[in-house]
């Protein structure tokens, strides 16, 4: 027995329960895990496979200093030239 799963296109799609883009900051995925930062500095887990919501988001707090790197990330935007 063979199972397809498909796996979803974050540009294409909102994540179940996802605010509008704008209200996010950054975005980054780990393995099969989409994690984003919103303004209210909320960092919530969805699966890149379902595109459901892993456990509850969490509030964090964000210092205002020069050491914290946020290289790694990338702001959380799409491209709106393509057609889909």
């Amino acid at each position: 027995m063979i199972e397809v799963m498909p796996v979803l296109h974050r540009n294409s799609i909102f994540f179940m329960g996802m605010g509008e883009r704008s209200d996010y900051l950054v975005t980054r995925v780990i393995e099969d895990k989409f994690i984003a930062l919103d303004k209210n500095n909320f960092i919530t887990t969805w699966s890149t496979m379902t595109g459901t919501q892993v456990g509850e988001s969490i509030k964090v707090e964000i210092e205002d200093d020069d050491e914290t790197d946020f290289s790694q990330y990338e702001i959380f935007t799409y491209n709106t030239d393509k057609k889909i």
